[in-house]
């Protein structure tokens, strides 16, 4: 979907990998709200839009893993 800047990375990944492995689904919902009351303001509607896909899908699937 995005392509996650080098800026973004460290040793560990992406940061939002960290998070996953730190189990916050905090972070998730925050940039979801943080996106979709931003969106269209700061540019492109579609990024926001696809931003907030972005962590819906990743929170889910964190739900899931620990679900099973």
């Amino acid at each position: 979907m995005n392509k996650v800047p080098d800026y973004y990375k460290g040793a560990k990944g992406d940061v939002i990998d960290m998070l996953e492995d730190y189990e916050k689904p905090g972070f998730f919902r925050g940039n979801i709200l943080k996106y979709a009351k931003r969106a269209g303001k700061k540019g492109d509607i579609i990024n926001d839009l696809n931003k907030i896909i972005q962590y819906v899908e990743r929170w889910k699937e964190l739900v899931e893993k620990h679900a099973n």
